[in-house]
């Protein structure tokens, strides 16, 4: 048996030792890299496009690096609904949400599905959804709950202005918290590097998505093969959005690398995005597959 002065000296060492470690701050921990793929079939026609998908994504190496997809299946309508691309209830995007989101789920993925501008343009999402978002907004809350979603994607490619900018401002605001109250985030594609007041897709300004409750945005202009060029568009890009918002888009033919990943991470950014879903869909050889994965590995991995 320890004898008394010998438990408090234990005691007084452990209590030492408790008071000093709240005297010291904790170190907090970087939020994990997320790396998301964009997958372009809009509807369940292309079996051997899903299947193939399917067995790369589930590939044990694969699943750890990969953190979401989001299949393009949702559409803003001229009249400001929100639609499936595809209508076709058998096989369009509705039955893609159907049958995939289970699989990638079942594999830990999370779901953000892409949401792209209507077919009338500038026009037709100022009348439709701009002047209807509360029922835009309610509708997509009500998709969400559907298909047990992460969250949306928009990728609304429109020419905007100054007027219009604030009005798309004001959407993916109140979107933006309407998926919030659902557990889920919203991010936006946006075409340019932010390096001007002028505007990006209708309009609106990339201080507005930094200053706003919108969760992630991710730049198109970096779909480049010309190296300093991409290093001017990230820079100007992770000024402007903030390191914390601010997610980096690829092809799949681009400056995806260990050295771009590395540009990347010194500017604190911890997101990238990737078109087109993945390289051996589209018949690109074994060494470009390797070169595109080792890249995605070594952003999402290293420390």
């Amino acid at each position: 048996m320890m004898p008394v002065t010998r438990w408090c000296s234990v005691l007084l060492c452990l209590l030492a030792i408790g008071a000093h470690e709240k005297l010291v701050p904790s170190i907090p921990r970087a939020p994990p890299r997320e790396v998301m793929i964009w997958v372009s079939e809009p509807s369940l026609r292309n079996s051997t496009f899903w299947q193939i998908l399917m067995g790369i994504l589930a590939h044990p190496s694969r699943r750890s690096l990969v953190h979401t997809v989001s299949p393009c299946v949702f559409a803003m309508a001229d009249n400001g609904t929100l639609v499936f691309g595809d209508p076709d209830p058998a096989l369009g995007g509705q039955a893609v949400l159907r049958v995939m989101v289970p699989k990638l789920r079942s594999l830990g993925f999370k779901v953000k599905p892409l949401v792209s501008g209507p077919p009338g343009g500038i026009e037709a999402l100022v009348n439709g959804v701009l002047a209807h978002r509360e029922r835009f907004v309610a509708e997509a809350s009500e998709v969400m709950a559907q298909f047990d979603l992460d969250g949306l994607n928009l990728d609304v490619e429109i020419s905007g202005n100054s007027s219009t900018g604030p009005l798309y401002n004001q959407l993916v605001t109140e979107l933006s918290e309407a998926v919030h109250q659902r557990g889920g985030q919203v991010s936006s594609d946006i075409c340019c590097d932010c390096d001007g007041d002028g505007g990006d897709y209708v309009g609106i300004r990339c201080q507005d998505y930094a200053a706003g409750p919108i969760d992630a945005v991710y730049t198109m202009s970096t779909y480049t093969n010309n190296s300093s060029q991409f290093e001017t568009f990230i820079h100007s890009a992770a000024r402007r959005l903030t390191a914390a918002k601010y997610g980096v888009g690829f092809e799949y033919n681009n400056v995806l690398s260990r050295v771009s990943m590395d540009s990347i991470r010194q500017l604190g950014v911890r997101r990238i995005a990737l078109w087109c879903d993945v390289p051996e869909v589209y018949g690109y050889s074994s060494r470009d597959c390797a070169t595109w994965w080792d890249a995605i590995e070594y952003f999402a991995t290293t420390s």
